[in-house]
């Protein structure tokens, strides 16, 4: 399914979700096409027999010359077995225009199914980037139940401003997306994926981050007040302004002081760059 997803550039997780939520239609349609192929099947059969049986009952012409039928009309033999015929036919054009229109409307029926659960996210992420806390919590906890805050749905998600005060973000996938201005206070968004995220003055106070990806993030005038950053990984970020205070946890466990050089977590030509994939064991996530 995968080449067929990556042709037609729809998304491979959300078609076999599609396929597996109409798995019943699916079965009984199946079951259905089962049944018509075997009846098709027997006619054919019993239509051979048939003709075969009417063969073998009918006289040759050297019997009917013998019986002086050569110049009489040969009634046996015009009756041709045309009723068979006309059946095995009739059976075949319409097992065929039967299967046709069953697939296509199993297409149609994917199809439409596949739109809605399109929609269902599209909405939900639109919901997320509310500035109401209620309703973008509860949009990130249907995102969860759906397995759509960690598959990638977020990717280039626009979410400017949004208010995700304790929200639950673990092992969430925010990837190039768009966080301008959120606020992540008191946010659990351990293992959280921010590489290539725009995040300039959004809000961590208090967040939870370790072992967060924030590669090539741009945390402009971020705040990470009080924030848990433990293995969290900052490698060709910029924190340029960003905001840190004494009771912050660093990446390599220690507190930030006045005299931090936090450099020393984003440029890997750093003398003191600290790596987490090297000085982490076991290696956090982000390192495979």
């Amino acid at each position: 399914m995968n080449w067929f997803c990556d042709l037609s550039g729809l998304n491979c997780l959300d078609l076999q979700r599609a396929v597996s939520d109409i798995q019943l239609q699916l079965n009984v349609t199946l079951a259905f096409l089962g049944l018509l192929i075997a009846f098709v099947i027997i006619f054919g059969i019993v239509s051979k027999w048939l003709t075969s049986r009417k063969q073998a009952t009918t006289p040759s012409l050297s019997k009917l010359d013998r019986m002086g039928w050569r110049n009489q009309p040969e009634p046996a033999l015009q009756k041709s077995h045309w009723w068979s015929d006309y059946w095995q036919g009739i059976s075949t054009e319409f097992f065929g225009a039967v299967v046709t229109t069953v697939l296509l409307g199993l297409g149609v029926l994917i199809f439409e199914q596949y739109q809605d659960i399109q929609n269902r996210k599209a909405e939900l992420i639109l919901q997320m980037g509310s500035d109401e806390r209620v309703w973008a919590i509860e949009a990130v906890r249907q995102l969860d139940v759906e397995g759509w805050l960690s598959d990638g749905a977020l990717n280039n998600a626009i979410l400017w401003n949004a208010d995700l005060t304790n929200a639950d973000l673990r092992l969430a996938d925010l990837t190039n997306a768009n966080l301008y201005g959120v606020n992540f206070t008191n946010a659990r968004s351990n293992n959280a994926n921010f590489m290539n995220a725009y995040l300039d003055a959004a809000n961590f106070t208090n967040a939870d981050l370790d072992d967060a990806n924030f590669t090539n993030a741009d945390l402009l005038f971020a705040n990470f007040t009080n924030a848990y950053l433990d293995a969290a990984n900052f490698m060709n970020a910029n924190l340029r302004l960003a905001d840190f205070n004494e009771t912050i946890i660093l990446p390599d466990g220690t507190n930030w002081t006045p005299d931090t050089d936090m450099a020393r977590f984003t440029d890997p030509t750093h003398p003191n760059f600290w790596n987490p994939c090297v000085e982490v064991s076991p290696a956090p996530w982000y390192c495979e």
